[in-house]
């Protein structure tokens, strides 16, 4: 209906991420995960004149915080495991039932300076359906702040975090915010699970290891 059609590129993104919000109940899908891909999309259209928002943090998997196909969103070398807090970088397998500590590294996509930012930890056992946030429970060290991140940042280093891994395969979850580019977590409260196939890979706020 002509009613209905948006005058502008931007007014249709509106729509659409309201759209997104919405549960579609008769499926048991809930909304909220697709807000940041459909901006981006439009952003690659030349809307926003093609630039990225102001503050866009994000832990890198692989896609440089953009949203193209990543099959492998569960491998994010941006986080890793340390046996012994000592700040390096490199991956060491958990050793089950006793003390480890993760790390990651955030960046900013964006032109601005990232402010009062945040990086909160969840730790899952992968033989469950790794459901959001059914099956993940925070870290021994839940959340810790990070310095400010310059735009198109290299990168910050922020742990570690304390947590102790069970025997046989574990997951690791880490969600960045700031106040200008909030995670999509909050999206999904106790009641509002979603598997981690529709959260992850569509927020560049979140970033998923098996380990």
């Amino acid at each position: 209906k002509p009613s209905s059609n948006p005058d502008h590129a931007g007014d249709w993104l509106t729509r659409l991420v309201a759209a997104d919000s919405g549960d579609w109940t008769s499926e048991g899908q809930r909304g909220g995960a697709y807000a940041k891909v459909l901006r981006w999309a439009f952003e690659k259209q030349g809307l926003f004149r093609g630039k990225p928002p102001d503050v866009d943090v994000y832990i890198d998997d692989g896609r440089k915080g953009e949203y193209t196909y990543n099959p492998d969103y569960v491998k994010c070398a941006a986080i890793w495991n340390r046996t012994q807090p000592d700040g390096k970088e490199g991956h060491q397998v958990p050793a089950p039932n006793v003390d480890n500590f993760a790390y990651v590294k955030v960046k900013n996509r964006g032109t601005s300076v990232a402010k009062s930012v945040t990086v909160d930890a969840f730790q899952a056992n992968p033989g469950s359906a790794l459901a959001y946030p059914d099956d993940w429970k925070k870290m021994n060290t839940p959340q810790l702040a990070a310095p400010d991140i310059p735009g198109r940042s290299r990168g910050i280093k922020v742990g570690p975090f304390h947590w102790i891994p069970t025997a046989g395969s574990n997951a690791i979850l880490m969600a960045v915010s700031t106040p200008n580019d909030l995670n999509n977590l909050s999206n999904f409260p106790p009641g509002k699970s979603i598997p981690h196939w529709r959260l992850v890979p569509n927020d560049n706020n979140l970033g998923m290891r098996k380990v």
